[in-house]
């Protein structure tokens, strides 16, 4: 009996035993599990963003194989909008291609060694079809290496060759120029270059005083020149028609005589005294020869003329 219980209790503690030992290594199992899991969620998170890549609107992209056949930035071809996956082993780079601006204000010098703070607006993007090209030469951060320099470059060497007053009248003719220097560089590079412009332009006030005060003189001096040339160009003139003058004068009086003058008088005194508002023509031999016409105002009375005639100092012919 002792002896039955002796073994039956023995197999009861073996057992639990057993049973122990399984739920040890369930747990066991179980924080390993745990830890698995929570380290493959880690990695899907850390690897999302580099496994499934976005290529946004107004984007390109460009692939960059780290391993496998051709290593490298695949030249020969640019990645359009949408969603990839990608190794993750390798790395695609999204370029912006819309046109951009950057505003750039910086210090030039004059050939005189005078200062002026300018505000620059470059309008640039990349070249689409180039795109590879320029991710393996510049990479994203090119407008901070390599575009802002060279801009600023080519005007600050156009500048330091002109004096303040051609900087401060030929501002644009100036920025016009630099924006073909600008074009024609940076086109080798792989960028394009849309437009330079010059937002604002400080000069120091001493300085815009002269110049206003040279602009001032130039300006009245080229009027002084205007007046000479248009008082030039009047007494040439007055030449030419004083000349005209004296040609038609002396045409004239080789055809007219005393009595051609007399005979047109009398035809003029006649065409008069038809009119309705001839009153009184007394036809006599005045000292030219010629008819006297008298007052021809229609509310001056007949005998008001005749008493005018009287006073005559010639009165032949009455």
């Amino acid at each position: 009996m002792s002896t039955e219980n002796t073994i039956n209790g023995y197999y009861e503690v073996n057992s639990n035993t057993i049973n122990s030992k399984k739920d040890s290594k369930f747990k066991g199992y179980f924080v390993g599990i745990v830890i698995s899991s929570l380290l493959s969620i880690f990695a899907i998170i850390v690897l999302i963003p580099e496994v499934l890549v976005t290529v946004h609107a107004g984007e390109k992209g460009v692939l960059y194989k780290r391993l496998f056949g051709k290593e490298g930035v695949q030249l020969d071809k640019v990645y359009p909008e949408g969603l990839y996956f990608v190794a993750p082993w390798n790395k695609m780079t999204p370029y912006n291609i819309r046109v951009q601006q950057v505003i750039d204000p910086i210090t030039v010098l004059s050939s005189q060694g005078m200062k002026m703070d300018i505000v620059l607006s470059i309008r640039y993007h990349p070249e689409v079809e180039e795109i590879p090209f320029l991710h393996q030469h510049l990479g994203p951060d090119y407008a901070d290496t390599v575009l802002i320099p060279e801009v600023e470059g080519i005007v600050l060497s156009l500048f330091a060759k002109e004096d303040l007053t051609n900087i401060y009248t030929d501002i644009y003719k100036l920025i016009e120029k630099a924006n073909v220097l600008v074009e024609a560089d940076l086109k080798e590079k792989h960028i394009i270059v849309d437009e330079l412009i010059v937002k604002s332009i400080n000069f120091p006030e001493s300085v815009l005083d002269a110049i206003n005060e040279k602009i001032k003189q130039k300006q009245r001096a080229l009027g002084y020149t205007y007046r000479l040339e248009s008082e030039l160009q009047e007494a040439k003139r007055k030449t030419i028609e004083a000349k005209g003058i004296q040609s038609f004068q002396s045409i004239i009086s080789q055809g007219i005589s005393e009595n051609y003058l007399k005979w047109k008088g009398i035809d003029a005194t006649l065409s008069l005294a038809k009119s309705n508002n001839s009153k009184v023509v007394v036809i006599g031999s005045a000292k030219n020869g010629l008819p006297i016409i008298l007052n021809s105002d229609s509310n001056t009375p007949v005998k008001d003329n005749m008493n005018e005639v009287s006073n005559l100092p010639n009165k032949k012919g009455l």
